[in-house]
């Protein structure tokens, strides 16, 4: 009769044929015998579905709107004959969403007994498992290890609200009015949304012995709220509110914060944009650096609603230059000669006797580092002289004993410094060091530099402050601090604090406040320093404990040109940054081996397999170098390496095997071994998806190599229950 919306049903409703193929010479039809006698009457559409791989006859296309739609639920009812089986259910696509783009949505049934919501091209699935076809059919038969269909209607009800198009979409799924699975954090790869849909789709295994028909009937589509199954005693929910949204305070300097706080109703999601995502509770802490406006979006199966507010930030402008300083040191050549700890850590064994330097400890890295008041560790466009040269090694709290500089006790402090660390310093994983720990032991305990709880920011630590457990955090990372590098650029940056005492033992009215070359970082006037009244800073060990660098040797950090001032704001004498890059570490030998091993290849007896190993770097994944991978039949192989010895992480990429990643330290002359890599990922694009179960359908009993995933000579089913184990799966990245 014609695909046509004129030639389907009438004019101007939304209804076209989809597709003229047929399953064996039978078409889709709209007919009485397909009503559903429950429903509202009618007619209703009958598709007709053939046994084996995608053979069904063309169905219908429903356009529910003229524009893309954000958001909104689509209901509706199907049966299948009764007696309808599979061999087994690989997947059937109940309806497809803006078929033919590059963003459409599937709902449907999927293998293992659940149903499953994916977008595309991102492939994230909304997969709750334990209810799928065998759930729904419970009352039908049993062929094929499944149930069959029991004949009856059964409800469907999907809803979709895209949220910003990539990271926060919602999906949920619905059959006979129970919830099968819900997500607020899928990528539906559209910022417009959806107008269209086919009804239904594709299917794979069904094993009928001839042409089965599948019905749908009752078809709704709302874009305010849920539709509910017909004769459903439960109401949609109530719309969710959002009777608030506001900043404290609404206007801050950088390098400050400000809390987000709301009050919402009915809502079952909450989310805020600016990289927040998803949120709970009641407010949120955020530390913008420039004007930035917060959307918080309130979500239940109802619907969405969206709240905005402002944080406003001003820029910093450093305080004066002061008129004079208390402390001030650039370690020069006549008062500090070359010195190292093992000389001793008295006043009058390090630099001159009243000039308020000592050491710290008589302990050295495991290696045997100790610090140095030494030339090589010289601001070279500083003050002169020398530089403190501290010494840390890998792992946790292995470094120099460090120095201690000391000064007349002051409720207030701006204390400056040059700190550089070496060419190519590198952490692993947790980034934590202490570069001041000031008031030890005594009222006002602080200490300064990177934080981990922080992400490794530029930060520090109160003892006894009581907010957000005594850490102070700035918005600049280690990799901006190094100019932009993941590594230690070799060049000396200003750091400055000011410090003021909290008034009373009992108040929070204290000062903290950071700069980092002359711009400041961080300013808070609620710091409680000390629990007793009329404390003062007088001193700071420079150079103390740190966790986790991963250097492969002893590394260096040097400090020079320090000063203190209790009259107001010292700034970057010396420029920014300063000094010249010492020349880089030696280098690791020019090749050397180390052993790989793969515990097992699923589906296969044997080891063996060929591909690539991946070296990336740590922790950014940066590719530094590709070797040919061929591992014998325990999985073993040597590989020989010519990059510099440090912590990597290796990937292996082998056909048909998803990829596996693992970090490890090339020092270590051990067996680096990787997990099972599974099998199914035909065409190596690090997912199993249609793609590759198309090539295995296509060469079904034959012995082709690429498809013949248990190496048994013959493509079958035992290859597709390999693939359909990891269905949908992505391989590490």
């Amino acid at each position: 009769m014609g695909l046509s919306d004129a030639q389907v049903c009438a004019t101007g409703d939304g209804i076209a044929g989809w597709g003229g193929w047929t399953a064996n010479g039978q078409g889709s039809e709209i007919i009485s015998l397909a009503n559903n006698p429950s429903g509202g009457g009618g007619k209703g559409h009958r598709s007709w579905v053939c046994d084996g791989h995608t053979c069904n006859s063309g169905n219908i296309m429903i356009t529910f709107s003229q524009t893309k739609v954000p958001e909104f639920w689509i209901r509706w009812y199907a049966r299948w004959e009764q007696g309808f089986a599979w061999n087994p259910l690989f997947f059937h696509k109940l309806l497809y969403i803006d078929v033919g783009t590059s963003h459409f949505a599937i709902p449907g049934f999927t293998s293992n007994n659940s149903a499953y919501l994916a977008t595309w091209p991102s492939g994230d699935n909304d997969t709750p498992g334990s209810f799928g076809w065998d759930t729904v059919m419970a009352n039908g038969g049993t062929a094929n290890g499944m149930k069959t269909s029991d004949g009856q209607w059964h409800c469907f009800e999907t809803h979709i609200n895209i949220g910003n198009g990539s990271t926060n979409g919602v999906g949920e799924f619905w059959i006979d009015n129970a919830l099968t699975g819900q997500s607020a954090t899928l990528n539906y790869n559209t910022t417009t949304g959806y107008s269209f849909f086919e009804i239904p789709s594709n299917a794979d295994n069904p094993a009928n012995g001839q042409n089965a028909y599948e019905d749908q009937d009752d078809i709704v589509v709302s874009n305010s709220a849920r539709i509910g199954c017909l004769g459903s005693t439960t109401p949609p929910p109530p719309a969710p509110t959002i009777s608030s949204f506001t900043t404290s305070p609404s206007t801050i300097t950088s390098g400050s914060s400000s809390t987000l706080t709301w009050t919402t109703s009915n809502a079952t999601s909450l989310s805020i944009n600016q990289g927040i995502g998803t949120v709970t509770g009641t407010s949120r802490s955020v530390s913008p650096t420039s004007t930035t406006t917060y959307t918080l979006t309130a979500t239940n199966a109802a619907g969405s609603v969206t709240a905005n507010t402002t944080v406003t930030v001003n820029p910093v402008t450093p305080p004066p230059p002061p008129v004079g300083l208390i402390f001030n040191t650039t370690f020069p050549s006549n008062n500090c000669p070359e010195w190292n700890q093992t000389i001793g850590l008295s006043d009058s064994q390090v630099c001159v006797s009243g000039d308020g330097i000592t050491g710290n400890g008589g302990w050295t890295t495991s290696a045997g580092s100790v610090d140095q008041i030494t030339s090589p560790a010289n601001n070279q466009t500083g003050g002169g002289g020398r530089g403190f040269r501290h010494w840390v090694g890998d792992g946790y709290n292995n470094g120099g004993g460090g120095i201690v500089v000391s000064w007349p006790g002051s409720p207030e402090i701006w204390l400056r410094y040059y700190i550089r660390f070496e060419s190519g310093f590198t952490w692993g994983g947790p980034t934590n060091m202490k570069t001041i720990y000031c008031n030890r032991g005594q009222p006002g305990t602080f200490y300064f530099g990177l934080l981990d709880s922080s992400g490794g920011k530029i930060a520090g630590h109160v003892e006894v402050d009581p907010t957000n457990s005594g850490n102070k955090i700035s918005n600049l990372t280690w990799q901006q601090w190094q100019s932009g590098s993941s590594v230690g650029d070799g060049l000396f940056h200003s750091l400055e604090v000011h410090a003021k005492m909290n008034t009373t033992g009992t108040l929070n009215d204290g000062v903290w406040e950071f700069w980092l070359d002359g711009t400041q970082i961080y300013s808070n006037s609620s710091i409680h320093f000390a629990n007793t009244t009329g404390a003062t800073f007088s001193n700071c060990a420079v150079g103390e404990n740190h966790n986790n660098p991963q250097n492969g040797a002893d590394a260096y950090v040097d400090f020079d040109d320090l000063a203190i001032s209790t009259t107001g704001y010292i700034g970057p004498t010396y420029g920014i940054p300063s000094g010249t890059p010492p020349p880089p570490p030696p280098p690791a030998p020019s090749t050397y081996s180390r052993t790989i091993n793969i515990v097992s290849l699923q589906g296969r007896s044997s080891g063996a397999v060929s591909g690539t190993l991946e070296v990336l770097s740590s922790p950014g994944k940066t590719l530094l170098a590709t070797y040919p991978l061929t591992t014998n039949t325990s999985g073993s192989a040597t590989i020989t390496f010519n990059v510099p010895l440090q912590t990597v992480y290796l990937k292996t990429n082998a056909t048909p095997f998803l990829d596996r990643v693992i970090q490890v330290d090339l020092n270590n002359t051990g067996t680096y071994a990787f997990p099972q890599l599974y099998i199914g990922d035909i065409n190596q694009d690090n997912f199993i998806n249609s793609v590759d179960y198309s090539t295995l359908n296509t060469n079904w009993f034959t012995a082709n190599a690429s498809a013949d995933l248990n190496q048994d000579s013959l493509v079958n089913s035992i290859d597709f229950s390999y693939m359909n184990t990891h269905w949908l799966m992505g391989g590490e990245q």
